[in-house]
């Protein structure tokens, strides 16, 4: 019974409660800690860091790896060239997501073939060409050491699609026949009606596209040259290989001075940080536009 206008919650109930509670806290603690163990080691000093004595807050705190990368022409090339490819990647990707999902979402007696094409759009998510032919056909099309490699091959991404046709298949069918009725053509209405009633949607699915390009790494290590490289691409250089070749003697001085996990955490925090910046603003668009995507009305 309840008391005081309270509803007692079953034991089953609370169970769950709890359990729920102890694995969302330690899957947020498995992501929080390790961004914050990098941080910590960024501002520390090289002796403290060296010796494995910085946990999660900055001993000898200074900013000397900082210094270094606002000196490091490379690290922020690399850094402009990804924020060049994910806008432009991105822009590309709504803009070609939203011309192909707006007519597979018409009913076929709108769109003749609309199955047909849905399906070959379906079949390119389970076959693929492979690294090989890719690696040829995008050489002979003169894409290799040109930026649009980076972003042009992966112009429409066909998950992202099948969530925005279902998404515009949930819009009213009264609102395009009331346009139709004004006069206004297929693509009139797509601009006056479905995109303003897709914002959130469209935000998922560029969060979506700004993650995928932000974080790619293997194509640039495989068509661009070390000054045309993205920045993931750039870091997996520094980290993974620990190649310096291309420093100059200033900055291999300025190396002595400085950790070499102190430095690879410090790009790492700098990489890190535009995407959580971003995220933050298209946050209450990301849950509802996934839910109504996800479902067909």
């Amino acid at each position: 019974m309840a008391k005081h206008g309270k509803i007692r919650e079953s034991r089953s109930r609370k169970i769950f409660l709890v359990c729920n509670t102890i694995i969302l806290t330690i899957l947020m603690l498995s992501c929080l800690l390790p961004f914050l163990y990098m941080v910590a080691v960024s501002f520390s000093n090289k002796t403290f860091v060296d010796s494995g004595q910085v946990s999660f807050l900055p001993k000898g705190f200074n900013l000397y790896a900082y210094q270094y990368l606002l000196r490091n022409l490379s690290f922020w090339r690399a850094f402009g060239v990804t924020v060049l490819v994910t806008v432009l990647g991105t822009l590309l990707n709504l803009t070609m997501m939203t011309l192909t999902a707006f007519p597979l979402s018409r009913p076929d007696g709108r769109l003749k073939g609309r199955t047909l094409y849905a399906w070959y759009f379906f079949c390119t998510m389970l076959v693929g060409g492979g690294m090989i032919p890719s690696y040829v056909l995008k050489t002979s099309l003169g894409l290799r050491n040109n930026l649009l490699v980076l972003f042009l091959p992966s112009a429409l991404p066909i998950f992202s699609t099948i969530l925005m046709i279902n998404f515009f298949r949930q819009v009213p069918i009264e609102m395009e026949e009331s346009a139709r009725m004004d006069g206004a053509g297929p693509l009139r209405t797509l601009i006056s009606i479905y995109i303003p009633l897709s914002k959130p949607s469209m935000a998922s699915m560029a969060l979506f596209s700004m993650v995928r390009h932000w974080n790619e790494w293997f194509t640039g290590m495989i068509y661009m040259s070390p000054k045309l490289q993205p920045l993931q691409t750039y870091l997996r250089t520094i980290i993974v290989q620990q190649d310096y070749s291309q420093l100059s003697a200033e900055e291999s001085i300025m190396l002595g001075s400085i950790s070499d996990a102190t430095l690879r955490a410090a790009q790492i925090i700098i990489a890190t940080l535009p995407i959580l910046c971003i995220y933050p603003f298209l946050q209450k668009y990301f849950v509802k536009g996934g839910t109504l995507g996800s479902v067909k009305g």
